[in-house]
């Protein structure tokens, strides 16, 4: 179980829970302060908690990585991933993957800020808000012809034995750019980090939520089936120590994310 915390308005401490466990997250609730709030996806039941002040289901796909890699391979649609990869392949030459590196994190939070700039709902990045999730994640970042073109933040927890997608950018909006090779190098960079998280001993990597209004039609969907996986659902938690105070706050955060100052204003 990995956490992830800061402050919200300067008073509430908002932690973001990944891969939680439920003794973790029992002893995260029962020491709960009124200032406290947490969040996580959980694919279990929970006990009743008056500490619980909003839920929602949630669907995933994870990808067993106790498989062996042909068998990884052979479960991929073939020409909705298999043949994007292979396009990858015989360009490699002009391919480079950076990772855990100070120019590699610039680069991120360049292709995430000017995504998020270019499409609604999405929050900027600051430069802080980035180190506090690489104490404890990774950053790839894969180059074409030395332009970065793709990157992805993502956490391995080895103690449960699961990797997984924080948050993910490329330059497919972008004038000039290519959606289509976007696509493929963002297909690739998914099974590069599919591959290095398996020697690492990871057994599951998680492919990060899907959009429940067409969960099985949507582009942003199929990208992400196309790997194969099993659809998992659970729900999405929210607890806070004083109810009250915390639904106001959420209300609010979650209102400023969804206004025009957000594309002004990183999230921190």
């Amino acid at each position: 179980m990995i956490v992830f915390e800061r402050k919200v308005f300067g008073f509430f401490r908002y932690r973001k829970v990944v891969f939680p466990t439920l003794d973790g997250v029992s002893d995260l609730l029962a020491r709960i302060a009124p200032n406290d709030i947490v969040r996580f996806n959980y694919e279990g039941c929970l006990p009743p908690s008056r500490h619980l002040i909003d839920s929602f289901p949630v669907s995933t796909i994870i990808i067993d990585l106790r498989q062996s890699l042909d068998q990884l391979w052979a479960g991929m649609r073939r020409t909705s991933c298999r043949q994007p990869l292979r396009r990858v392949e015989k360009m490699l030459g002009r391919v480079r993957i950076a990772e855990r590196s100070g120019p590699a994190a610039d680069d991120f939070l360049a292709l995430y800020n000017g995504l998020a700039r270019a499409k609604n709902g999405l929050t900027r990045m600051s430069r802080r808000a980035l180190r506090r999730y690489l104490a404890a994640a990774d950053v790839r970042v894969i180059y074409v012809d030395g332009r970065a073109l793709c990157a992805h933040v993502n956490v391995g927890d080895p103690h449960s034995g699961r990797a997984g997608g924080l948050f993910a950018a490329n330059r497919r909006l972008e004038n000039g750019a290519s959606p289509l090779m976007c696509a493929d190098l963002n297909r690739y960079l998914y099974w590069h980090e599919m591959q290095a998280y398996r020697a690492q001993g990871m057994e599951s990597f998680d492919l990060g939520g899907l959009g429940h209004e067409s969960p099985q039609t949507s582009r942003f969907n199929q990208f992400k089936l196309s790997f194969g996986g099993p659809i998992v659902t659970g729900y999405c938690y929210t607890f806070a120590g004083s109810g009250r105070l915390a639904r106001m706050c959420v209300s609010a955060y979650e209102e400023l994310r969804r206004s025009r100052i957000a594309h002004a204003v990183p999230h921190i």
